[in-house]
């Protein structure tokens, strides 16, 4: 095996190994940055295998896009600092950021693929029925995030996205879990309604004009 390789697989194992704690913040960033890099250069065939793309949708980008109760914290005490952080892209060093990049990073060379995983996911997710009212609310916000990673192609600060996936279905994601939200109670899951409003600003020009034609 040759050294890249031996490096890439350490750089991997420690992405799936380490946990959720914040003493390890900084190592995820940086080895989610290095694969990151290796996916959207000239090496990138190197990982162009349908089973090793799963594994990093599977076991690295969907753990580290989860809220943890760190975020949670800082919403209840400042949800305008979150949000704008979270709007801004200002929360460049966080796992969440990297993982959002890696998304991209995958869906440049590998777009169908890692589209069709990630929308199982979503769609295997927003199914289950559940009990407990944090584990939903963490959930749905990921799904949020993941669907706005892989749908949002290019964007602006003035028309927020301005190219799109075309294998994702924004308007219907928009009608059935995000409408929803928006229109739930005014105290009721908060967070859902911060990631709901980001996802209609996200998309508010595609939005727009699909509904308009419909």
């Amino acid at each position: 095996k040759s050294p890249y390789m031996s490096l890439l697989s350490d750089v991997w194992n420690l992405l799936i190994q380490c946990g959720p704690q914040p003493m390890f913040d900084p190592l995820i960033i940086t080895a989610s940055h290095f694969l990151t890099t290796v996916l959207t250069g000239p090496s990138h065939a190197l990982l162009n295998n349908q089973d090793t793309l799963k594994q990093i949708c599977e076991k690295i980008i969907i753990p580290n896009i989860q809220l943890r109760e760190s975020d949670e914290e800082l919403f209840e005490s400042d949800a305008e600092e979150f949000i704008r952080k979270d709007i801004e892209g200002s929360d460049l060093e966080t796992r969440r950021r990297a993982a959002h990049d890696l998304v991209k990073g995958l869906t440049k060379y590998f777009e169908q693929v890692i589209t069709s995983i990630f929308t199982q996911y979503v769609s295997m997710v927003l199914n289950q029925q559940f009990t407990n009212e944090v584990e939903l609310c963490r959930a749905k916000d990921a799904c949020m995030y993941l669907v706005t990673a892989i749908a949002a192609k290019g964007t602006t600060a003035a028309y927020g996205a301005t190219t799109t996936n075309s294998l994702v279905d924004i308007l219907d994601f928009f009608k059935k879990h995000v409408i929803p939200e928006l229109q739930s109670h005014a105290d009721q899951r908060p967070i859902l309604k911060a990631a709901s409003l980001k996802f209609t600003a996200t998309f508010r020009y595609q939005l727009t004009n699909q509904m308009s034609a419909e």
